[in-house]
């Protein structure tokens, strides 16, 4: 079993867009208990990895907003393109998700002196709320 909460890891690079992490070479990394890595600091991709507690099968609804672009999966299922041509707003989508366990990973790029911010959102019925450590394994 996982440990609770969400491992993190940064690479280093000044990428244009997201990069994968397949390849690269792990600069720092840790665990939060949300998806946070706030003493980061320098140009890389950050690549958030948790799992998602879902109560019973369903409709959800996953928001993402962030300062720089971002890019959420469920499982291998792109699930946020924050990617190409993103300008900052706030991106909603849809997912049905089973009961159980299911695998989150959120990939986002900094750039050298800003402060970058997260914003993730999951609930259903269109009651969105901050994932919570408690969602997460």
């Amino acid at each position: 079993m996982p440990k609770k909460g969400v491992k993190w890891s940064f690479y280093k690079g000044d990428f244009p867009w997201l990069a994968k992490e397949n390849g690269l070479k792990i600069s720092k990394s840790g665990l939060a208990s949300t998806f946070d890595a706030q003493e980061i600091n320098g140009s890389g991709v950050l690549v958030f990895s948790s799992y998602l507690k879902v109560p019973e099968t369903g409709r959800y609804q996953i928001s993402l907003s962030s300062k720089e672009k971002a890019f959420v999966r469920i499982h291998d299922a792109a699930t946020i393109d924050a990617d190409f041509g993103y300008t900052g707003r706030k991106i909603e989508r849809t997912i049905l998700l089973q009961k159980g366990i299911h695998p989150i990973k959120v990939y986002q790029l900094q750039k050298d002196g800003e402060k970058n911010t997260l914003d993730i959102k999951f609930g259903r019925e269109g009651k969105l709320a901050p994932i919570e450590s408690a969602l997460m394994l």
